[in-house]
């Protein structure tokens, strides 16, 4: 788990760095692809598709990594992502997890969309009540 975690701060950081280069926007719009990209080819696994939620929660731990770089006018991934959580697999706490610090590390942008937040709503109050993820989902809904 230590390499993970240290090898998570490596992609982070230089996230950012490329978000300082070449931009935010930019950054964001090359993850969203290759978050559709996997949203797509995880569905069409059907029931087996729930194994493979890595590269999604990859994908969305990147996203947080852009956060602080991305405008508040932003209306193609982020509507995509908000969109998209509600509809995660409740069973995996890892994916659940990761999914409730995006909607917390893009609140400012949730605060101009407010009509991307009440579709979220139930799945950070359905995440309060399971152990693994009621710290992240209490974080979120502040």
């Amino acid at each position: 788990i230590d390499d993970i975690n240290k090898n998570r701060f490596y992609v982070n950081d230089t996230l950012g760095d490329c978000c300082r280069l070449l931009g935010g926007d930019l950054v964001l719009k090359n993850v969203g692809q290759i978050l559709q990209t996997e949203v797509e080819r995880v569905s069409s696994l059907g029931n087996q598709g729930l194994q493979e939620w890595h590269t999604i929660e990859s994908c969305f731990k990147a996203l947080i990594s852009t956060s602080r770089y991305i405008p508040p006018d932003e209306n193609v991934v982020l509507p995509f992502v908000m969109r998209l959580i509600p509809n995660l697999p409740t069973s995996v706490s890892y994916l659940r997890n990761t999914a409730n610090f995006i909607v917390g590390a893009f609140a400012e942008w949730l605060n101009r969309h407010p009509e991307q937040l009440h579709p979220i709503l139930p799945f950070l109050a359905q995440g309060l009540s399971e152990v693994k993820c009621a710290s992240s989902a209490a974080v979120a809904s502040k």
